[in-house]
């Protein structure tokens, strides 16, 4: 495709009764110390296959958006950046959630994206995913639940961008820090 394409991930699907919901990284600090943390995120390499001709999608970029805490815990919520995080640059960390001294214990999900009925009031950022017929897309493995794009979660690619049909795969790295 010459034109510049956006891809959304799927947003989480679980088993039993719970809904779909947006994607999310859950951390849980009971050290008792209270003395905080940093969540960080850093694409280690561009999307690469090395057994085709065009080994590397120039220019893509994975995007974060629309992120919020979210916890059964009462202590008081992480800072969660509310900046779309584009990672751009490759090997570049980028900074997700911070607890300052005293906040951000127990267990909590820093989310992309959410449906209606979230907690925080979010914007609804899930869509069901359907066929060329315009029917929904089901996941077998999740009993047959309908599959969501979660447009909070995206990779873009440049139509200038030279790919082939196959599977481009990158390294995602997660880094919970303790602050001092």
């Amino acid at each position: 495709m010459k034109t510049d394409q956006v891809y959304y991930g799927n947003a989480q699907l679980f088993h039993g009764n719970t809904g779909v919901r947006g994607n999310y990284i859950q951390l849980s600090d009971y050290r008792a110390t209270g003395g905080g943390w940093t969540l960080q995120v850093r694409q280690e390499t561009q999307f690469r296959n090395e057994g085709t001709i065009n080994k590397e999608l120039k220019g893509a970029v994975i995007s974060l958006d629309k992120s919020w805490a979210n916890s059964t815990s009462s202590s008081t919520a992480p800072l969660v950046s509310k900046e779309v995080i584009q990672m751009n640059r490759i090997g570049e960390t980028y900074n997700l959630a911070e607890a300052k001294k005293g906040t951000g214990e127990g267990t909590w999900a820093i989310i992309f994206g959410a449906t209606n009925d979230n907690s925080q009031k979010m914007k609804n950022t899930l869509v069901p995913k359907l066929d060329s017929k315009g029917n929904p897309v089901v996941d077998s493995n999740f009993e047959n639940k309908p599959i969501y794009e979660n447009t909070a979660l995206s990779l873009s690619i440049p139509g200038a961008t030279k790919k082939d049909l196959v599977t481009y795969q990158t390294v995602i790295t997660w880094i919970l820090s303790e602050l001092p």
